[in-house]
């Protein structure tokens, strides 16, 4: 913070008003105290002690009297969290003197049953600049006096969740690492809230963040580890099977956790799996669970703009698909024959195309079926071809891609639909299997040959057009390169002259027919430099292409380029 301010000194009239010894309530009311806390003022640190920081505490932990004064409610905690601050190290020492009694004062907040929120975010920042400040001596006091455990009480506040994840992943040792074992156990136990959707959500956070923590201490290892027993794996598809879908909120936040442990796990992309993991084992023995929850819509219905009434397909039912792809990458031959048994492809194709303006379903589809074309296991291609008929389904939507309305409308899965046909298409050269299918799936040759090859044209044509470029070499090495450009095809001029004029070298060769008009239509278009011969300054686009991309012509798609004509030159012309 105090990078915004350096240049900002501070105020000799307000190191005149601390000299008068003033009290803390009329130095936080000062009009210039803000100022003055960013800037850094070196008198302002030296007059805090630890009785005003008392009162500082007293001010961010402890709800003011519904008759108290417009600036102790509003102003004053702002400013006191505002001068925790860890710019002001000098002052953030006196917390861990004299036996940590301001510490416990500041703890003192979390022994009410029902925390303010708006306090609980002043109180996390004091914590978050004490923890910048000093973080072994502030780790070691909250695992030691056991305030972890107070912490994990006040869930609901996302402030407080935040701070909880940084305690657990800010001790690269292995200290207390029982203490935080025993916060996850907590959260385990928290993540199936029924009552508050926030705890539930919170617990969630904390969790995917200390799995996702890119830290490779022993520490780290030890806590993600402790999440992929096979006990609490166990505990995570009994939440999921108990909350769903009366609690969808738990099944969404437990989805989310299994999700991260699942992508986070090494084995599930590995060809060469010789040890099955026990992450994996429990999914093999779970499927059946996630099966359940995957063919149960939520309720109600929801209805839309329009006043129809669309069926929900929910955001867990979403995280449950996004996982079932991720399984699909595995080479666990009984993990991917109970997913085919089960008939989850098949299931998941319907629901693909019975939800057509569900973009995050149709994104987690595509990757289900990518992995699945791309898994060697048979079974699971055959669920996606033959049982659910994709390629069928591709051709009859891909030939009617309206809805039948009496006002038709394209379909929203209409992209996806594409991306999966050339997807198929690509790996039918390659894998046997598919080409016998294709061969036998009715209308497939025609839609790739008709429409899918006239979307696909007509995407990949360049926006724009191409600005020509010629390159020709200089007659020596230290001359370099030289560049011309067709300005008629720039500016769209592409009639041939009528005559060709006589060549006057007071003005530049700019086209036959470029006018004063054109000159307004496009006053962006010239530049004030005459054309560089080096091609790294030609232009913005040629400093930062090097010679090879230059010269493939690559980075030269859908770009506008400059004329390097001089304004001056072109002021005669009519």
């Amino acid at each position: 913070m105090l990078g915004m301010w350096r240049g900002f000194r501070s105020s000799e009239e307000f190191n005149n008003f601390l000299a008068n010894k003033p009290s803390l309530e009329e130095v936080l009311g000062h009009e210039s105290i803000t100022d003055e806390i960013y800037c850094g003022n070196q008198q302002l640190q030296d007059y805090m002690d630890s009785e005003k920081l008392s009162e500082l505490i007293d001010l961010i932990t402890v709800e003011p009297s519904p008759d108290a004064p417009h600036n102790r409610c509003y102003k004053f905690p702002y400013v006191a969290s505002e001068l925790i601050s860890p710019d002001y190290g000098k002052m953030l020492d006196i917390f861990f003197e004299n036996e940590d009694e301001l510490l416990k004062k500041l703890f003192g907040f979390l022994d009410s049953e029902d925390i303010n929120l708006l306090l609980s975010g002043y109180f996390v920042k004091a914590l978050d600049s004490l923890l910048q400040r000093n973080p072994s001596k502030l780790l070691d006091f909250i695992f030691t006096e056991k305030y972890h455990k107070k912490l994990t009480k006040h869930l609901y506040s996302q402030s407080i969740a935040d701070f909880l994840s940084k305690c657990l992943l800010s001790m690269p040792s292995e200290a207390h690492l029982s203490s935080r074992l025993d916060v996850l156990v907590e959260l385990v136990t928290k993540i199936n809230c029924t009552f508050n959707p926030a705890v539930s959500y919170n617990s969630q956070e904390v969790l995917c963040k200390v799995i996702s923590d890119t830290n490779e201490s022993g520490t780290h290892r030890a806590l993600v580890e402790y999440l992929k027993t096979k006990d609490v794996m166990e505990v995570f598809f009994e939440h999921i099977n108990e909350s769903y879908p009366t609690y969808p909120w738990v099944a969404r936040s437990v989805a989310k956790v299994l999700k991260a442990l699942l992508s986070q796990e090494e084995n599930t992309c590995n060809p060469n799996l010789e040890k099955i993991s026990e992450l994996l084992e429990t999914f093999k023995s779970n499927v059946k669970v996630l099966v359940k929850s995957l063919k149960v819509p939520p309720s109600p219905d929801m209805t839309n703009r329009n006043k129809e009434v669309k069926p929900i397909f929910g955001e867990e039912r979403v995280i449950l698909s996004e996982i079932t792809g991720l399984l699909c990458r595995s080479n666990y031959e009984d993990l991917l024959k109970q997913i085919a048994d089960f008939k989850v492809v098949p299931h998941l194709t319907e629901e693909f195309f019975s939800h057509e303006w569900n973009t995050m379903l149709h994104n987690s589809y595509y990757t289900l079926a990518e992995n699945i074309l791309h898994n060697k296991n048979h079974d699971l291609k055959r669920s996606l071809l033959e049982e659910a008929s994709l390629p069928s389904k591709l051709v009859h939507y891909g030939t009617n891609p309206c809805s039948d309305e009496e006002k038709p409308k394209r379909l929203g899965f209409m992209g996806h639909v594409h991306k999966l046909a050339n997807l198929i298409l690509k790996l039918e050269k390659n894998q046997p299997y598919i080409k016998e299918v294709l061969q036998k799936t009715q209308g497939w040759k025609e839609f790739t040959q008709n429409e899918l090859k006239a979307v696909n044209e007509a995407e990949n044509r360049h926006l724009g057009g191409k600005a020509t470029l010629e390159l020709m070499r200089g007659s020596s090495e230290e001359e370099g390169p030289t560049i011309t450009l067709d300005y008629d095809r720039l500016l769209g001029k592409n009639k041939e002259p009528e005559e060709e004029e006589e060549d006057n070298d007071d003005f530049p060769d700019v086209g036959p027919e470029l006018t004063a008009k054109d000159l307004e239509d496009l006053p962006n278009m010239f530049d004030s430099e005459q054309i560089q011969r080096d091609i790294y300054s030609a232009t913005q686009c040629l400093n930062n292409a090097n010679k090879d991309e230059f010269e493939s012509m690559h980075f030269l798609e859908n770009h506008y380029w400059k004329l390097p004509s001089k304004l001056e030159d072109l002021e005669e012309l009519d």
